[in-house]
């Protein structure tokens, strides 16, 4: 796994610096708040990058499964979902190149947007032409989160939208690129709007992002006066990613979880 992410200068890494992010996406009844719609949540958690080597990952990520998420899981929730979890395991699931993208200032992620391409990578080791493409917006205000309109083109296929809710254990930094978890134990809760579509367009500047997401350029301007659409975007990751994932597990009545675990090399 690639350790060198530190290197990245716009924060949009920062839950990934060890190159290894886990996270549960929780099935919830639907939470709503003022015509609000919550779609999602999902629990990150980092985990060591030294215990997932690259030689061997499927071992380590059984090891990882039967020695700690299944004795959890069987604690804190039901032995079925437990013993489903130790039967069927992780499995493979997306083979894929991550891009990040943002402007030499960082200007995207500075007011609570992200942009991300991922592209598949086929047996024969190429990469796909056409990417899944998403513009995110974060920020720890629900509303202003879920009010946001990132809205895609009427032409836009594989067209996915949704409000989720990430939470991640709280840490406090104690230096550059050093942090440790807050005790007493807490989390911290960050609300996204994203959208997702399908193009073989890969935007170089924002008024490129603004013609996939023809309400981009007005929400960016509610939040920034000063930068010009015509202003470039640089790749300032790249990564291949690999996904592992559970089946759908009921953890309680109406709740069921899946489990997965990303590696980036």
């Amino acid at each position: 796994m690639d350790r060198n992410l530190r290197s990245v200068r716009c924060g949009t890494l920062i839950l990934v610096l060890g190159g290894l992010l886990f996270s549960s996406a929780v099935i919830v009844p639907s939470a709503r708040a003022d015509g609000m719609k919550l779609d999602s949540r999902e629990y990150k958690l980092m985990l060591k990058p030294a215990s997932f080597p690259g030689t061997d990952p499927e071992a380590a990520i059984k090891r990882f499964t039967t020695q700690q998420l299944v004795p959890a899981i069987r604690t804190m929730w039901n032995a079925s979902a437990a013993d489903e979890l130790l039967e069927k395991g992780l499995k493979p699931d997306e083979k894929r190149m991550v891009t990040f993208k943002d402007t030499s200032g960082c200007e995207l992620y500075h007011n609570g947007f992200a942009w991300r391409e991922r592209a598949d990578v086929k047996p024969d080791g190429s990469r796909s032409s056409k990417a899944e493409v998403t513009l995110k917006f974060r920020s720890p205000d629900a509303f202003l989160a879920g009010g946001m309109s990132l809205d895609a083109g009427p032409r836009a296929e594989g067209v996915k939208s949704k409000l989720e809710e990430d939470l991640s254990p709280l840490a406090v930094r104690t230096g550059p690129d050093k942090g440790v978890i807050a005790n007493p134990h807490s989390v911290r809760s960050q609300f996204s709007r994203s959208t997702t579509q399908e193009t073989d367009r890969s935007p170089t500047d924002l008024a490129a992002i603004a013609a996939l997401y023809p309400t981009f350029q007005q929400e960016w301007s509610k939040l920034t006066q000063n930068i010009s659409m015509a202003t470039a975007l640089a790749s300032k990751s790249e990564i291949f990613e690999r996904v592992y994932e559970s089946s759908k597990l009921k953890i309680a009545k109406d709740i069921k979880g899946e489990f997965a675990l990303t590696l980036w090399y």
